[in-house]
């Protein structure tokens, strides 16, 4: 499970690039599932970059491109949001404190655990340490990547 606040970062090999890799390979990922709200996320990113001058603006389309051709080396599963995923969300960012997307992104993952044959399978994976903390608490692995 990624979360966008980091998707840009394996599309521009940065700092933690490898740190993923290298966890998703160790893990014999199947899929990256991740939440809706990875496409606003990362947009707003981009903006924020291109306006703090961090990123040109050819840089930021770049990776938009990149990022809606798909992750190179797995096929993503993207969960949509429904009733269980809200439900769980506002449980979560209520007992954690989270902000909402955030709590959206560990609220998915639970859910997903939920679903997954084999929960112990199901790994989260994040830059914020808030929301590590809050995805470990509610009983999910959770790999902290350096940010």
């Amino acid at each position: 499970f990624l979360r966008a606040g980091k998707s840009h970062q394996r599309l521009r090999h940065e700092p933690g690039t490898a740190d993923i890799q290298q966890r998703l390979q160790q893990a014999d990922v199947v899929a990256i599932v991740m939440s809706v709200m990875v496409d606003p996320e990362l947009a707003a990113a981009l903006g924020r970059f291109v306006r703090d001058a961090v990123l040109s603006q050819a840089e930021a389309d770049s990776i938009w491109q990149t990022w809606r051709q798909g992750f190179p080396l797995l096929d993503e599963v993207p969960l949509r949001p429904h009733d269980d995923v809200a439900r769980e969300a506002g449980r979560v960012a209520r007992v954690h404190v989270l902000r909402g997307a955030d709590a959206v992104h560990v609220a998915t993952a639970l859910v997903r655990m939920r679903m997954s044959p084999d929960p112990d399978d199901v790994f989260f994976l994040t830059a914020d340490r808030r929301q590590a903390d809050a995805a470990r608490a509610e009983g999910l692995e959770v790999e902290l990547i350096p940010a």
